[in-house]
């Protein structure tokens, strides 16, 4: 039985997550989001990045011929 924990560490990544997944480093994930890369979020003290928006950051740059 999946619960509401489950839910949203499916869709809230770390830095860490975000930067294994599209294959830059940390420093260039909090060095840009919110300027060339989505924006983080704040919950309590942890900063994490919606898995939807990286998932559309991907896809535009696979439009615009970067991917």
């Amino acid at each position: 039985m999946s619960t509401n924990k489950d839910n949203i560490e499916k869709i809230l990544l770390t830095a860490d997550e975000v930067s294994q997944w599209i294959g830059f480093s940390r420093a260039w994930v909090y060095a840009n989001a919110g300027k060339t890369f989505p924006a983080s979020r704040k919950f309590g003290g942890a900063t994490r990045w919606f898995k939807s928006h990286i998932e559309e950051w991907l896809k535009e740059k696979e439009d615009e011929g970067f991917a």
